[in-house]
């Protein structure tokens, strides 16, 4: 069963259990570079264990691919018609004198360099993702209250570093601000095609990031999203500060401007707090609530349990509650990771295709 909590959750448990309920204790940038790094330390122990649970799986399509980010050195190359179901022919490392031979791969670097992807349509790259920066809404629970709106600015043109963005011809055009002359169409990222008609009610570009809100024409509902370096590679988060309480978040920006130091920088209008007949207008910081993903319960206690040492710590505080705390999922965590799953073990197949694969 796998059982999932957003990382605000976890600041919130851990600063409870803390006993000092404040993120004005605490620095946002802090906070933030913590909490990754317990559940990073979380997350490759139970790789380690079990990496099928974060491990991925796509297709290589050319001779040379470039590599994700992973947590080990190592990733396994295989052949097979189908990653869930054949047999399998597992993929050995080459060297430098037998590149081009069948049934092996290479890494140089970030490159990984494998000759068969060319030649036939069906091997497979399987690798563990580095652990995602965990990131939190501030002040997510406890926003500021805005009685008037910030003033509307226009969204086209707008700067977006040696960019700018316009709309031209019912097309989001990026153009080159040297007056050279240079364009991208960057339609496709900011309005994807989608099996419900939507339409974009907000831009803000803040580079590398940009801001936008779209409105469903069905429903009515907003949605928000943050896209990122969408020049060279973009990137979409949605931005979720309201979906711990069990629901989706119903927001629209009015205002963006991204700080990593105090996380601040956002305004938004939420359509699902309605006040006096009004969406209400509220002031939170600009980064999304992660949702966290673990196999069991015991990884949430240990990250809630030690972030809540780091904060009495910081306090100069002895908290027996804490300590407790610790001393309990240490013990859970170590009791998890030390038994036996050879029960588990995901077995490969290293046998060639036989003809039931085909049939």
């Amino acid at each position: 069963m796998t059982l999932q909590s957003y990382a605000s959750d976890v600041l919130e448990d851990a600063m409870t259990l803390a006993q000092t309920k404040a993120l004005n204790s605490y620095s946002f940038r802090d906070c933030m570079n913590t909490l990754s790094e317990i559940w990073g330390y979380v997350y490759d122990k139970i790789s380690q264990i079990d990496e099928g649970f974060y491990s991925q799986t796509i297709r290589l399509s050319s001779r040379v691919t470039p590599l994700p980010p992973c947590v080990r050195s190592t990733v396994r190359i295989y052949a097979a018609l189908d990653p869930v179901g054949y047999n399998r022919k597992i993929y050995k490392e080459s060297g430098y004198t037998d590149l081009n031979s069948y049934g092996t791969y290479h890494i140089s670097g970030n490159d990984l360099y494998c000759p068969d992807a060319e030649r036939i349509d069906s091997v497979w790259l399987n690798y563990t993702p580095e652990p995602p920066l965990l990131t939190f809404t501030k002040n997510n629970r406890d926003p500021r209250i805005l009685k008037e709106p910030p003033p509307v600015l226009p969204m086209f043109p707008q700067n977006y570093h040696v960019w700018q963005l316009d709309f031209v011809d019912n097309r989001y055009v990026m153009k080159h601000r040297s007056g050279s002359g240079e364009t991208q169409d960057v339609t496709d990222i900011i309005q994807p095609d989608t099996d419900n008609p939507y339409s974009v009610t907000f831009i803000r570009c803040d580079y590398p990031y940009v801001f936008v809100t779209y409105r469903d024409n069905v429903t009515e509902e907003y949605e928000s999203v943050i896209l990122k370096d969408i020049i060279s590679s973009p990137t979409r988060r949605v931005y979720n500060p309201f979906d711990y309480m069990g629901r989706r978040s119903n927001v629209a920006f009015l205002d963006c401007r991204w700080n990593d130091y105090t996380g601040m920088g956002v305004t938004i209008m939420d359509y699902d707090d309605i006040r006096g007949g009004q969406p209400t207008i509220k002031e939170l910081g600009w980064t999304p609530d992660t949702l966290m993903t673990y196999p069991s319960r015991i990884m949430y206690n240990y990250v809630v349990a030690t972030l809540a040492k780091r904060f009495a710590d910081i306090n100069g505080a002895t908290i027996m509650a804490v300590e407790s705390a610790v001393v309990t999922a240490r013990y859970q965590i170590n009791n998890f990771l030390s038994k036996d799953k050879s029960s588990w073990k995901r077995i490969d197949n290293v046998i060639g295709p036989v003809w039931a694969d085909y049939l």
